[in-house]
């Protein structure tokens, strides 16, 4: 069989972790056998090493992975089929065809492959058709919700929004410029509880994470509040003071805790 001899000569006589794996070797080698044949053993040719875990890959990804600078970031059927769910959902938000170029690109310079960075470059690149937010109709804000501009947005108010476009196309922020005051971005997130989604107000960031007017924060707060959504704050017991409480709490952050 083409290619076999070769295949075998790179596994440096280590034997597959399971016998399975060579029926999976064959069927990458034989014509017709799966769709995108011949780019996967095109891929599994240019590989420096043959192992378990780089046949399993290239017998689950999806084709747009199926490249020789690819194929070997992606070990194993587990981390493969993670892969695969990412471009899937990535696709889902982008208007335009994720391409293997777009995957090489959101990898340059890895040798090995965080699944979580990966995805957070992936997003950034190609998602500009993020979830709904509870106030994408709302007259008083407009969404952000094409996570690619996040960066440009992020250097024009001087800001890290850029580092939450993960958390945006997850559905667990949204943010908003506020029409009436255009140098505020409002930040939401999404609770869940009993089964329903409850949206709270995060934050209200200035351009270059300057002052707040109290007149500002008010009318903003007031428009949220058409919509049912304000802040949501952790509790404290009756004996405590709102002054005594802003020295004891600050460092309590229950985005991280619940």
């Amino acid at each position: 069989m083409p290619g076999l001899a070769t295949a075998l000569g790179k596994m440096d006589g280590e034997a597959f972790e399971d016998a399975a794996h060579y029926a999976v070797l064959l069927s990458l080698l034989t014509p017709g056998s799966m769709k995108d044949q011949r780019q996967r053993a095109l891929a599994l040719r240019h590989a420096k090493a043959v192992n378990s875990g780089l046949v399993t890959a290239l017998a689950q990804l999806d084709g747009e992975f199926v490249h020789p600078n690819l194929a070997h970031l992606f070990a194993g059927q587990s981390f493969s089929n993670a892969a695969n769910s990412v471009l899937r959902y990535v696709q889902s938000l982008s208007s335009t065809p994720i391409t293997t170029g777009d995957l090489i690109d959101a990898s340059k310079g890895a040798r090995s492959l965080n699944l979580q960075r990966w995805a957070d470059k992936l997003i950034k690149r190609k998602a500009d058709r993020l979830p709904p937010g509870p106030l994408d109709d709302h007259p008083g804000f407009k969404p952000l919700n094409d996570a690619t501009e996040f960066a440009r947005i992020g250097r024009e108010f001087r800001n890290c929004l850029d580092d939450h476009a993960v958390r945006a196309a997850t559905g667990r922020s949204a943010f908003y410029i506020v029409t009436h005051a255009p140098r505020l971005i409002v930040e939401l997130h999404r609770y869940t509880y009993a089964g329903h989604d409850l949206w709270a107000l995060k934050g209200i960031h200035a351009r270059g994470n300057g002052s707040i007017s109290t007149r500002d924060q008010h009318d903003v707060e007031a428009l949220l509040g058409q919509r049912g959504i304000s802040r949501l704050n952790l509790g404290y017991a009756a004996g405590m003071t709102d002054t005594l409480a802003d020295v004891l709490l600050p460092d309590v952050d229950y985005d991280q805790n619940y």
